[in-house]
C-alpha cells in the first residue's frame, strides 16, 4: 500500500465530515472518554483522536509503542494505515464504508451514542503482524451533522484464537440487546441499532448457533442437552437451534464422549459407588445423555 490508501480512507472520512471548518476543542478529556466509552479491552491497548475533515491524528497515547513498537512522534495516518495486512485493507474500506453511511442516516443528537468496533492484523516494528481490534466513536459532532472528531482505541487482540479473517465477533440478538440496555438508549434508539446490525449481517441467529454448538461441542465437550439449553436461553428459534445441533456428526459426538468419560473415569478416586456418582454427575453438568452416560458406566465400572 501507499499513499493512494490514505487518499481512499479520507474520501470516505470526507463525507462525514463535509467541507466543516473545524474548530478547535477547548478540552479533551481523555480520561472522561476511555470510562464513557466502556471499550472492550482484553490487552494492551493504545487511544488516538482523529480530525476527520484534515485526516490527521491529533493526539495518540504513548501506549502505541506496546502495540507496534513504534514511539508515538514515528506514527501518523498515513504511517497506521499502510500497516494493515494487505489482505484486511479490502476489509477495512469495507467497514468504514459501511460505518459512513450508518452515521449519515442517523440524526445529529444521536451520532454521539454510537461506537463501531472491528479487527484486522497490524504490522509492526519487527516485521511481524499482530491482530488489533479498533473501536471508534464520534466525540465532536456540528449542528449540521457533520461529524469532526473521533475517538478510537486499538486493543491488541492477538493472544486470542482466530484464523486471521477480519470479522466481527459472532453475537445473538438477546446479548446485543442485553448490551445495549446497559448504554442507556431509548427503545428507538435500540431499535434502530438492532435493525443496522441485522440488515449488515453483523447479528446472524444461525451464524452465531452454528459457531455456539461447535464451539460448546468441541472445546467445552459440551453435549447436546446443554448445548440445547444453552441455545434456548439466548431465545435462538428451535429451527436455528436443530440446525446447529445436526451439523455434529454421529461419530465425534460418540468420540468426543468416550474420550470425555476415559479421562474423567482415570481421574476419579474413591469407592466404587463414590467414583460412579462422581462421573455420572460430571457427564449429566456437561449435558449428556443418560443412556450413553449407563451404558459407559457399565463398560467402565
Amino acid at each position: 500500500m501507499n499513499t493512494n490508501s490514505l487518499k481512499v480512507v479520507t474520501n470516505i472520512w470526507s463525507k462525514i465530515a463535509k467541507n466543516a471548518t473545524t474548530k478547535e476543542l477547548e478540552k479533551i478529556e481523555i480520561e472522561i472518554y476511555k470510562k464513557m466509552l466502556n471499550f472492550f479491552q482484553v490487552g494492551d491497548f493504545a487511544y488516538m483522536i482523529l480530525n476527520l475533515s484534515t485526516a490527521k491524528l491529533e493526539y495518540i497515547s504513548e501506549e502505541i509503542e506496546k502495540l507496534n513498537g513504534y514511539k508515538n512522534s514515528e506514527c501518523d495516518l498515513d504511517f497506521l494505515i499502510n500497516s494493515i495486512h494487505p489482505d484486511d485493507f479490502p476489509h477495512f474500506i469495507s467497514f468504514e464504508s459501511t460505518s459512513l453511511k450508518f452515521f449519515l442516516e442517523l440524526p445529529v443528537e444521536k451520532m454521539m451514542k454510537y461506537k463501531i468496533r472491528y479487527n484486522y492484523r497490524l504490522r509492526t516494528k519487527s516485521g511481524e503482524y499482530k491482530k488489533v481490534l479498533q473501536q471508534i466513536m464520534p466525540i465532536q459532532v456540528d449542528e449540521e451533522g457533520n461529524m469532526l472528531r473521533t475517538f478510537v482505541i486499538l486493543t491488541d487482540i492477538s493472544h486470542l484464537k482466530d484464523n486471521h479473517k477480519m470479522k466481527l465477533c459472532p453475537y445473538c440478538k438477546k446479548e446485543v440487546i442485553k448490551k445495549l440496555f446497559t448504554l442507556n438508549l431509548d427503545q428507538s434508539e435500540l431499535d434502530d441499532v438492532i435493525n443496522h446490525l441485522i440488515n449488515n449481517d453483523y447479528i446472524n441467529e444461525e451464524r452465531f448457533a452454528l459457531a455456539f454448538a461447535q464451539g460448546r461441542f468441541r472445546i467445552k465437550k459440551w453435549g447436546k442437552i446443554k448445548i440445547i439449553l444453552e441455545l434456548k436461553k439466548r431465545a435462538i428459534d428451535v429451527n436455528l437451534i436443530n440446525k446447529a445441533i445436526n451439523q455434529i456428526t454421529d461419530s465425534d459426538y460418540i468420540g468426543i464422549f468416550d474420550k470425555l468419560s476415559l479421562k474423567k473415569y482415570k481421574s476419579l478416586t474413591g469407592s466404587k459407588d463414590s467414583k460412579k456418582r462422581k462421573f455420572i454427575n460430571f457427564l449429566s453438568y456437561r449435558g449428556w445423555e443418560y443412556d450413553l452416560i449407563i451404558r459407559k458406566v457399565n463398560d467402565l465400572f
